[in-house]
């Protein structure tokens, strides 16, 4: 957050913090067992249940409301860098004929698919709820790249697993690059390094977002050295990377108290690529094979049912493969996208010529899908269904933080208050059943820390509000009480001469104002 004089929304926070999807993180005293990403179906050329759909096609799609009401169109949709997972969902309100009309962006898990022939997407809200959502414009989203950075899914998956480990520099040739899905840390890259002696090592590199937006993404047979660190209770004998250096270029992911690099502290300026890009961002975009130009992404394909990006259909360089206009599968389990916006496979010009042409009519997939696979020689992915859409419009924000919400009722006006202090912590709080988790300081005061609620996460997440670890604050505040537990909550905040009103006078808060 950063603290200004007025509170605007940005799209950052929206994407960020709207979802209310964060992972809480499990202790790692042993590192965490993966739900492999590329499990093997037991027909590998069929990918059951699977539903292959273009990116044109869900942006062709409505949005309806229980009431059977379109409140709003599908415009784009936001995925991860690494995982190509779709996060969010950008839809259109309140045009005319495709004229007009705001974008919003939504997590995707607040929808469900209609069963019949529309197919549409369903979204438990009116188009008056959609109203209260900040506008999602291309102007906004390019100013965000850094605060999406900061924001991302940081979290480490071997923290407690890195004390006093055994250090090792692995030489050698990558022969595998795979990725893992952990519980509550999200996707990430592991390679097998054949070694000078000899040896086959796994190592754990870190996040695929950040890895593979590196100019020395992994890719097989690539000569590396690569410093490490044991991890002493892995069944698997893994280690975990701290640097890899390939092609003359390093990439640092750990510093020498294994802390990772890419936790960005919110307070510092940050050059670390963003975890999020738009699906409109990869049409077109020029594709290298193991470093030599080889076309350019003419479609994005995903399947339905997981909101996986599933396949990345381009159309190849005359000058590379000696054809011109047939379009060749590619799964993104071999594809990354640097930081510059460019796709990179690890696929040599043999594997792209005997993949599959993209069929026109993308159902076929369901059952030749796994030849794709087995022509770039990795294993098809199990794609998992989302889980279950909330099942009112809450998941929007449309909760307990509301004007005539428990959680603004509940304010005792005769506890007002002044807290003063500095910020040793910007945190989420999690405030039981009902409520959406609220973004909080703690303050060190004279009389020991306070923890301060500042308002619902995904709308403080919004706010351009700096208040980074070390900023001195003060705070006029309220007691409330939520689920029988009492809580001090702003009503304004002071930082550096900047005034912000966060609940104003008639006990309206910014985030219900009109």
């Amino acid at each position: 957050m950063n603290c200004s004089t007025t509170i605007h929304v940005t799209v950052a926070g929206l994407i960020l913090a709207c979802a209310g999807m964060a992972l809480s993180v499990q202790p790692a005293t042993d590192p965490p067992r993966a739900t492999p990403h590329e499990s093997r179906q037991q027909d590998p050329n069929r990918m059951t249940n699977a539903d292959f759909r273009s990116a044109d096609w869900v942006n062709s799609r409505s949005v309806v409301n229980d009431n059977g009401e379109v409140i709003a169109d599908v415009s784009n949709l936001v995925i991860d860098r690494g995982s190509g997972r779709i996060e969010h969902i950008v839809v259109k309100t309140g045009g005319v004929l495709g004229l007009g009309g705001r974008e919003i962006a939504i997590p995707v898990n607040s929808f469900r698919w209609d069963s019949g022939k529309d197919q549409n997407l369903l979204l438990s809200a009116t188009a008056e709820q959609l109203e209260k959502f900040p506008e999602f414009t291309p102007q906004t989203w390019s100013k965000v790249s850094g605060t999406l950075a900061k924001e991302s899914d940081s979290r480490d998956p071997y923290a407690g697993s890195l004390d006093n480990p055994s250090t090792a520099r692995v030489q050698g040739t990558i022969t595998s690059v795979r990725r893992e899905r952990l519980s509550g840390v999200g996707e990430q890259v592991l390679v097998v390094v054949a070694t000078d002696e000899g040896a086959n090592r796994e190592i754990a590199l870190g996040p695929t977002w950040f890895v593979n937006s590196s100019e020395i993404a992994p890719m097989r047979g690539d000569s590396v050295v690569i410093d490490t660190m044991a991890l002493p209770r892995d069944p698997d004998h893994r280690s975990v990377a701290t640097r890899l250096s390939a092609n003359g270029k390093d990439l640092r992911l750990r510093d020498n108290n294994a802390k990772p690099l890419w936790h960005v502290d919110s307070s510092a300026a940050s050059t670390s690529p963003t975890r999020l890009l738009l699906a409109s961002d990869l049409q077109g975009k020029s594709v290298t094979c193991r470093g030599k130009q080889c076309g350019t992404v003419h479609d994005v394909i995903f399947e339905r049912t997981s909101g996986d990006l599933a396949f990345l259909s381009i159309d190849p360089n005359e000058n590379f493969l000696g054809i011109a206009d047939t379009k060749r599968l590619v799964p993104w389990a071999v594809a990354s996208v640097g930081s510059d916006g460019g796709i990179r496979l690890d696929a040599s010009k043999e594997m792209i010529l005997s993949s599959m042409e993209t069929p026109t009519d993308l159902v076929s997939l369901n059952s030749s899908a796994g030849s794709v696979y087995k022509a770039y020689d990795v294993a098809p992915p199990r794609f998992e269904p989302l889980p279950p859409a909330p099942p009112t419009a809450a998941a929007l924000g449309e909760d307990a933080w509301s004007t005539q919400g428990p959680v603004l009722r509940a304010i005792d006006r005769g506890s007002a208050t002044k807290i003063s202090g500095t910020v040793s912590n910007v945190h989420s709080v999690d405030l039981g059943e009902g409520v959406r988790p609220a973004k909080a300081l703690t303050l060190k005061t004279t009389t020991g820390e306070q923890v301060v609620l500042l308002g619902p996460a995904w709308y403080m997440d919004n706010q351009p509000i700096k208040c980074d670890k070390g900023a001195v604050i003060s705070s006029d505040v309220y007691q409330t009480t939520i689920n029988g537990k009492p809580y001090w909550i702003a009503r304004t905040i002071d930082v550096n001469g900047d005034h912000i009103v966060l609940i104003d006078s008639s006990n309206t808060p910014s985030w219900d104002r009109e």
